[in-house]
């Protein structure tokens, strides 16, 4: 009877992703600080694609929530903005699409903020004090910098918060001699197992003692 064609049709794949990758771009933030998270879906359809952000705060004995939703560029990358982070946290990243792809859990923890200054109270004495955010259980350990060597503790101490936002600590330490060089110390705050990881201070200098 011969042959007869029909008129073309067209028809859309459904997206079909395969994987999703899943960076930070930082893995231990500062207490209150931001981070970006990036990555990419592999597979067919990649381009465009809904992806959503999810969240599990410490201590985890929650599942995961929703943080928010990216579209992929055409490559299938993805980036999230988080603008504060307060606490440890994982997350991961899951495709908007019927046949769902989840990248590999990652880990973003919260460092505490340790805060330093030198008093000079006395001709012989001085004092490393300062503040720790948020409020932590855990050790502070005062550390002092020689050279050749680098930093070495000194001394270190138990410390308890004054208030959930907050805990203090304060170090009693010998002034030089007159004559010689100003000396460099450090906090290094090692909270209690959870919420947080430690936290350094930044340096500070205790001066000779004045002559008399």
């Amino acid at each position: 009877a011969g042959v007869t064609r029909g008129r073309d049709r067209t028809f859309r794949t459904d997206r079909l992703p395969t994987g999703v990758t899943i960076g930070l771009s930082r893995r231990t933030v500062p207490w209150g600080g931001g981070l970006r998270l990036g990555g990419r879906v592999s597979g067919a359809g990649v381009s465009g694609m809904s992806v959503v952000l999810e969240q599990q705060r410490f201590p985890q004995d929650q599942g995961f929530t929703r943080v928010g939703t990216a579209r992929t560029g055409s490559d299938g990358g993805y980036l999230f903005t988080i603008p504060s982070l307060y606490t440890t946290t994982r997350f991961r990243v899951l495709t908007s699409t019927q046949v769902v792809a989840t990248s590999p859990v990652a880990t973003a923890r919260s460092a505490v903020k340790v805060g330093a200054r030198a008093r000079h109270y006395a001709r012989r004495r001085a004092a490393i004090e300062g503040t720790v955010i948020p409020g932590v259980h855990g050790t502070a350990t005062l550390q002092r910098y020689r050279r050749g060597v680098g930093w070495r503790q000194a001394k270190f101490k138990t410390v308890a918060p004054s208030d959930e936002l907050r805990t203090r600590y304060r170090f009693k330490v010998w002034r030089p001699r007159p004559r010689r060089p100003a000396v460099a110390y450090r906090v290094v705050m090692a909270p209690v197992r959870g919420a947080h990881v430690r936290g350094i201070s930044r340096a500070v200098k205790v001066r000779p003692r004045p002559r008399r």
